[in-house]
């Protein structure tokens, strides 16, 4: 879709059309480790599956704690004095 053009899922499609996005996953191992992950005694909320959605996934998410830390001292700011 034209809506998506532009955004990350649009920036990997286009790779994988021109060959520059490098398909590192084993379609088997994928399946055996969702398996496993399901039948685990806890398991997982979220589950990423490849190296490359787990850099993806640590980059985005260490950006974001990075943007949150600092606003630190503003969201504390917001507090009750009483407490």
């Amino acid at each position: 879709m034209a809506a998506y053009e532009e955004t990350p899922a649009g920036a990997v499609r286009h790779a994988i059309r021109d060959g520059s996005f490098e398909i590192k996953g084993d379609a088997a191992r994928t399946v055996a480790a969702m398996i496993s992950a399901a039948q685990s005694d806890a398991p997982p909320l979220r589950l990423a599956l490849g190296s490359t959605a787990y850099s993806s996934i640590s980059r985005a998410l260490a950006a974001r704690l990075t943007a949150l830390e600092a606003q630190q001292a503003v969201a504390k700011s917001a507090d009750r004095q009483d407490f």
